[in-house]
């Protein structure tokens, strides 16, 4: 996040910290030193963000007059002294000197903390800045990001309405939200359109390739998100002053195209020519249109995910600078823990967070607003679980792992049905979380609503494992936490998701641009256990050397479809036609296990394995089954009898395969003997 983080929000966090200390040095108020010292804990929050490095707190002083001199080494450490100043000097000073330079020479020396070049970087930072090139190469990820940013782009139009709509039943009038602001917003969409082309160019400048990439992205919606918020706050300060007809368009052309800095010379000339009404005036037209477009600048970065996340993200980061190999296990930070709480605030959980308790505290649109994200978003995710008890859209389906497995035959996860192809919805964040959690909450009711459980803590256990598995999904298991949840497995089952967590970190280092290619070359997935085999899974023409991954009957499995180009698109896909034996299978909740990996205390390779289970698919197992489900008298049974004649089938079967397996590789036979004999000799 360090590199690809937006310059244009840096240069802009400086410059409110610029006109902070301005109006504290003129002022001398303690309100507007309190603020200057915000301002400049902010600028240097977003400084250390795009550097990757921590101030080390120290002395300034000369550096101010040298900052354009020097080797690129003496620049950067004259940069670190100008933000080693804030905290040792006086707060009074400090506000005094920064308003004494100008302007652009502070924001010059502000920002050359950030120009971390490659041959700069070295040891574990140029380590992780290949590996993070490689996690962000997939151009599917690029497209979930332009989608995401789009959906969430047009998704605060109508909540801007629907907060419109309570101001309006709320009887706040013009000190809430009106319909025009939320006309307004929409406007900026299309008005913000140029100005995101203008900064995806601008954010094409970045060091590597996936970020530039990246980078690009977010000034496009942030380009878009200013525009929208900018002329909705615009339209409500206006309206707020009384203003209509050509004044109140002249008014917000000016919140949009005034010049602070005109502004402010004009106020310098004042206050020099004595004239204290006009400077007053002034200074306080300069706040009023500074509020505005700052408060439009924190809507761009709301809605791209980049503004401050909070403690427990400042956490994690401090944790990460203090110790930089724990970013092997949160890459990211900001913007996850801002997707989640985008989520969050549009559940029937947002009256927990803070900043929901904040907005609604200080009242007026900031409250609507609030109230209209939670409404909105509860509305959503009713429907989705209206549409998931209509099985036209799928949660993450059974807890147990042997009822998944049959379960995913005739479904697909976090997906929605159309005619007849599953397209799975869980990679557009945030709104992906919501659709999750209402398809989950459907799936609750329904295991809720049966009458044949009849062991009631039974069934409460099984609610609440439903509901933690469904947070997980939802929310831990993202893409961007699955090194967090890889290390938590990993600590709680050390013997069997230990070595889960070491092939996933080592195959992290493999392009997932490359291993995007393997998958349009060899749509078959692989049995990978090693490292090594991981490794080669992920590589074109490599992983065709691994054998295929089978089901229980001996199946080859492919990768999912997908709609639209599949190297590019985020919406996987699947056909919905039901497959009889599996879902019989499902119908019945029988527990069948994949067959073993250890014959006769002998481990088998996964050549040995998959050809155990080819051999199922030799003896046609599936078809015997198929014969029986579909036949005339299947219906007439009991469920107990049902399911006995599938079980004893399969498990004949099985038998079978692991007689023919022997059979056919007599040194399994003599390794389970040599065995046998090392374990009675001891």
């Amino acid at each position: 996040e360090y590199v690809f983080a937006a310059r244009k929000l840096t240069t802009a966090s400086i410059e409110d910290m610029y006109r902070s200390a301005v109006k504290a040095n003129n002022t001398k108020s303690p309100a507007d030193y309190i603020e200057f010292q915000r301002s400049l804990e902010r600028a240097n929050s977003m400084a250390e963000q795009l550097a990757g490095i921590t101030a080390s707190w120290g002395r300034t002083g000369q550096a101010f007059k040298e900052i354009a001199t020097g080797t690129p080494m003496q620049r950067k450490r004259k940069t670190n002294n100008f933000w080693e100043g804030a905290r040792k000097q006086d707060v009074e000073e400090f506000a005094r000197i920064i308003a004494k330079t100008p302007r652009d020479e502070i924001t010059k020396r502000a920002l050359n903390r950030t120009a971390k070049e490659w041959p700069k970087a070295k040891g574990i930072d140029k380590v992780q800045e290949v590996w993070l090139n490689a996690l962000l190469s997939n151009p599917v990820t690029h497209s979930v990001n332009i989608t995401s940013n789009a959906l969430v782009s047009v998704w605060t139009i109508p909540e801007r309405f629907l907060a419109a709509g309570i101001s309006k039943i709320t009887g706040k009038g013009k000190a809430g939200v009106t319909v025009r602001e939320a006309v307004s917003k929409a406007f900026g969409t299309l008005e913000g359109f140029g100005e995101g082309l203008r900064g995806g160019a601008r954010g094409g400048k970045a060091v590597r390739m996936p970020f530039r990439f990246l980078s690009a992205e977010d000034q496009f919606f942030k380009g878009i998100g200013y525009r929208q918020e900018l002329n909705s706050l615009a339209m409500r300060q206006a309206l707020k002053e009384n203003l209509s007809g050509r004044k109140l368009a002249a008014r917000i052309n000016q919140f949009k195209n005034a010049d602070i800095g005109a502004l402010n010379n004009k106020r310098v000339k004042a206050v020099n020519e004595g004239n204290i009404k006009l400077a007053k005036e002034l200074e306080r037209e300069i706040d009023i249109i500074s509020k505005v477009r700052d408060g439009a600048l924190d809507g761009a970065r709301y809605q791209t995910f980049t503004n401050t996340a909070g403690p427990i993200a400042d956490m994690f980061k401090g944790l990460v600078t203090k110790y930089p190999a724990t970013r092997f296990i949160v890459p990211f930070i900001n913007t996850p823990a801002n997707i989640i709480t985008f989520a969050l605030e549009r559940t029937p959980a947002a009256p927990l967070l803070l900043r929901y308790k904040d907005a609604i505290k200080q009242g007026g649109a900031e409250a609507d607003i609030a109230r209209a994200k939670m409404i909105m978003g509860t509305g959503v995710m009713s429907y989705v679980t209206y549409l998931g008890m209509q099985d036209i859209v799928t949660g993450r389906g059974p807890t147990d792992p042997s009822a998944y497995r049959i379960w995913r035959e005739n479904h697909q996860p976090y997906s929605l049905r159309v005619g007849n192809e599953w397209i799975a919805y869980n990679r557009i964040e945030p709104l992906g979380v919501l659709f999750g959690l209402g398809a989950d909450f459907s799936e609750i009711i329904r295991y809720a609503q049966r009458d044949d459980i009849e062991d009631f803590d039974k069934q409460m256990t099984e609610i609440a494992s439903m509901l933690i598995a469904s947070f997980t999904d939802n929310i831990t298991n993202k893409t961007f936490l699955t090194g967090i949840s890889s290390v938590v497995d990993a600590i709680s089952d050390p013997e069997r998701k230990g070595g889960l967590a070491i092939n996933r970190f080592a195959t992290s280092f493999i392009p997932r641009g490359i291993a995007n290619i393997r998958s349009q070359m060899d749509p078959v997935r692989r049995d990978a256990r090693s490292v090594l085999d991981n490794l080669r899974n992920q590589i074109p023409t490599l992983s065709e050397s691994l054998p295929p991954r089978r089901n229980i009957f001996g199946y080859v499995q492919v990768y999912s479809g997908a709609l639209g180009p599949k190297w590019v698109s985020p919406f996987y896909t699947s056909t919905t036609s039901v497959d009889p034996v599996f879902d019989a299978l499902e119908k019945l909740e029988l527990n069948l296990s994949m067959p073993s990996r250890n014959i006769r205390g002998v481990e088998l390779s996964t050549e040995l394995y998959s050809e155990l289970l080819s051999n199922m698919r030799t003896l046609q197992t599936y078809e015997k089954i198929n014969q029986i489900v579909t036949s005339p008298n299947y219906n007439n049974l009991n469920t107990y009898a049902k399911g006995e004649i599938i079980k004893r089938i399969i498990q004949k079967d099985q038998a079978v395969a692991r007689a023919l397996l022997m059979q056919n590789n007599p040194d399994l036979l003599r390794k389970s003997i040599d065995q046998k004999i090392k374990k009675i000799t001891n």
